[in-house]
């Protein structure tokens, strides 16, 4: 059951940094710095996760809730709303494009001793 009310939430915009629970996982936060946003805490495959809704100002008690249900009906078809970003950024593209994108921008900054020549231009 819902426990903010639009007054609440425009009290707590203005004050003290905070995190205030409205229920089932919905949390208006006050950062220390920055704006306060809604977010949502959700399990997925064991995991706790945390995604933001949106700001407050352009997202409304009423609109927050709205968007944090459907983000539960995504996770009852077994759908990870973090993961659908990349899900959609990499559609379309081959194994070597795929791979090509994950050396250079993750391998490369992990690796100590990055090879000169990348495998992936490699024929085998």
């Amino acid at each position: 059951m819902p426990n903010l009310t639009v007054k609440q939430v425009n009290i707590l915009g203005k004050g003290k940094p905070s995190k205030t629970s409205d229920g089932n996982g919905l949390s208006f936060v006050v950062p220390n710095r920055g704006e306060p946003y809604w977010s949502l805490r959700y399990s997925f495959n064991g995991k706790r996760r945390e995604k933001s809704l949106g700001k407050f100002g352009q997202l409304t008690l009423a609109e927050a809730r709205g968007e944090a249900e459907t983000i539960r009906a995504m996770l009852r078809e077994g759908v990870d709303p973090l993961s659908l970003s990349s899900l959609t950024k990499h559609s379309g593209m081959t194994f070597n494009e795929l791979f090509q994108d994950m050396y250079e921008n993750k391998l490369l900054k992990r690796l100590e001793r990055p090879c000169k020549y990348p495998i992936y231009n490699t024929v085998i």
